[in-house]
């Protein structure tokens, strides 16, 4: 991630490479010795010391950062540095970033604004649920089965405008259309990161005894890449869901290849792999368009077939 300080010093790439060797350079150390830290920590500088909090930091690490900061042009005076830590899947080892969008002050107070927020239908979500269901149980032909789970794609524009509906019959698809054409519910995409996202919902009806179908939105999901095939859409979603295919490092500081050779993509069928890495493609030349680096952790993907869903 990038550091946002005033100036917004980080727009220049070299800049940014310094910050990205520095943190290279904590990141080796961490994991060469094995050192456990939390999610995230702080690094201030005032004149010639360096204060950390948390205060119990391992001591090793503190001596090693008091080190590279003292050599480091890019570790000013009077700042403060919020690090964010995350683990890597399998692999034994950590991947660093600082903090995307913190709000730094002279006097190294650390404000923590709001990061963004996921996305909403205009009413509310109760308000959707309920509308969906009656227009359902008017249509209870739609849902022969006890339960159903389908999801529903948007896209990351202003008003969002609906892209996918996914699972159950190409009848209850083209029938979930037309309620959305008929009720023009506005969506609100996720803002996040500064940016507006593409957006994945995961619905269950389900019918009672009298034939009364209620509906809830099970998860909702942040997709920052997308792809699709004949059979399936493919996704790349920003938080663990409930089924997925595999999980991905995103590291920002790696060279778009070194990310494309990532061994868990070798793994899969050729057509799944071929799509992955479409979906990363997209990913990057989101990323490219809007001038953003995206956050650096795991990412996930989940593959959604397109005729049958993928429960």
């Amino acid at each position: 991630m990038a550091l946002c300080i005033e100036g917004n010093l980080l727009a220049q790439s070299s800049s940014r490479n310094e910050y990205n060797q520095f943190l290279i350079k904590i990141e080796s150390f961490i994991n060469r010795h094995k050192i456990e830290v939390d999610n995230r920590f702080v690094i201030k500088k005032l004149a010639d010391s360096v204060s950390f909090y948390p205060k119990d930091l391992n001591c090793l690490l503190k001596e090693q950062i008091v080190k590279l900061a003292k050599g480091s042009p890019v570790i000013a005076d009077s700042m403060a540095y919020e690090v964010a830590v995350f683990s890597v899947p399998i692999v034994d080892t950590l991947i660093l970033s600082f903090a995307d969008s913190w709000k730094i002050s002279i006097d190294t107070t650390v404000s923590f604004p709001n990061m963004g927020t996921y996305g909403e239908f205009h009413g509310g979500m109760r308000n959707f649920n309920t509308m969906l269901a009656k227009y359902l149980t008017q249509n209870r032909e739609l849902i022969p089965d006890s339960v159903l789970r389908f999801s529903i794609v948007f896209d990351n524009s202003h008003y969002s405008k609906l892209l996918y509906i996914l699972g159950g019959s190409q009848s209850l698809r083209d029938s979930l259309f037309s309620f959305w054409g008929t009720y023009k519910f506005k969506h609100y995409p996720a803002i996040l990161y500064g940016r507006l996202w593409n957006q994945i919902y995961l619905f269950q009806a389900s019918q009672d005894s009298v034939n009364t179908i209620a509906v809830e939105c099970t998860e909702t999901n942040i997709i920052a890449g997308l792809a699709i095939s004949n059979e399936a859409v493919y996704g790349i979603l920003e938080r663990k869901p409930s089924d997925y295919l595999i999980q991905l490092v995103y590291d920002p500081k790696n060279s778009v290849d070194k990310i494309y050779q990532d061994n868990h993509i070798d793994r899969l069928l050729m057509k799944d792999r071929k799509a992955v890495l479409s979906a990363l493609r997209h990913m990057h030349e989101q990323r490219f368009l809007d001038g953003l680096v995206y956050p650096m952790g795991t990412y996930y993907v989940s593959k959604y077939l397109v005729n049958q869903g993928n429960y």
